[in-house]
């Protein structure tokens, strides 16, 4: 099995470099409302980020560097070996317990031989993996197919289609947008990445329900649009915005999506509440 450690690192990336090479969107209502100098997520703005001509990845490090979170390393690779390495924090990536899955993970195609020192007898049989903060990806194609019906649009607000949500304008919540949440930017934020609001463990709970419960009990933290923050939070309230613009459960707009990607083995657990950030299940060969 991929250890999480290595699906969150893999995550953290292609999120890194998402912030690094989108443009984000303008703010709306001016200057921030919130006026904590201490932000924990990563600041966005539209100045374009200096990058050495000797590092292509100093952007990178820099997004890294600025982020809250710590003691974690982020790597990326091809067939050709690591391409980049950054260790944060009290962590070795070569030290850890990952080291004995670094050599399984860049170089799988070599693994496949019984020959191999590192041969991994399971790798030739399908195996159920959870797949951890990868479940976003898939989760992302879901709102992506409700926005491509025409159900749905980017610069749609929370509430246009949540009645129990603020229109007042001097809320910031009200100018909070499907593209903030999707580019998790929304300003919402928990030291626990969501895993602290009590409705995310309740498998038998409404899933709409769910998020009118984080709506009432997470404060927002930074107007939205300015400050980027990885959490569980954003894609949580996305997917309640799917539903209703849908008109149909999240659970068969997930089923109808997997059935589409020809995902036919894989399956969100959490039933009628599922974790649209990391619950997701799927098998897969190494050779």
């Amino acid at each position: 099995m991929i250890p999480r450690s290595i699906l969150l690192c893999l995550s953290f990336c292609c999120l890194f470099a998402a912030l690094i090479q989108a443009k984000p969107a303008s703010v709306r209502g001016g200057l921030s409302p919130f006026d904590d100098a201490s932000t924990t997520g990563v600041v966005v703005s539209d100045a374009p980020v200096a990058v050495g001509d000797d590092d292509p990845w100093s952007a990178v490090t820099k997004a890294i560097n600025d982020y809250h979170m710590t003691d974690f390393a982020v790597v990326v690779s091809n067939a050709s070996g690591i391409q980049y390495l950054y260790e944060k924090g009290n962590i070795s990536y070569t030290d850890t317990v990952m080291s004995k899955y670094k050599t399984s993970l860049i170089y799988a195609p070599q693994l496949c031989s019984s020959s191999h020192p590192h041969f991994l007898p399971f790798s030739r049989s399908p195996h159920l993996l959870d797949v951890a903060s990868t479940t976003k990806w898939v989760s992302g194609t879901m709102i992506m197919r409700v926005v491509a019906s025409g159900a749905l649009k980017l610069n749609d607000y929370c509430h246009t289609f949540f009645p129990w949500w603020t229109r007042n304008p001097n809320d910031p919540r009200s100018r909070i947008q499907l593209k903030h949440l999707l580019s998790f930017t929304s300003g919402y934020y928990q030291l626990t990445y969501g895993s602290s609001v009590p409705c995310f463990r309740n498998s038998t709970m409404d899933y709409v329900a769910c998020v009118r419960e984080l709506y009432e009990t997470v404060d927002l933290r930074w107007e939205p649009g300015t400050v980027w923050d990885y959490s569980s939070l954003h894609l949580k309230i996305a997917g309640g915005m799917a539903v209703a613009a849908s008109g149909k459960s999240i659970r068969v707009l997930l089923d109808e999506t997997l059935a589409d990607l020809g995902m036919t083995n894989s399956y969100y657990d959490m039933d009628q509440n599922p974790e649209l950030a990391g619950s997701l299940y799927t098998t897969g060969t190494w050779c």
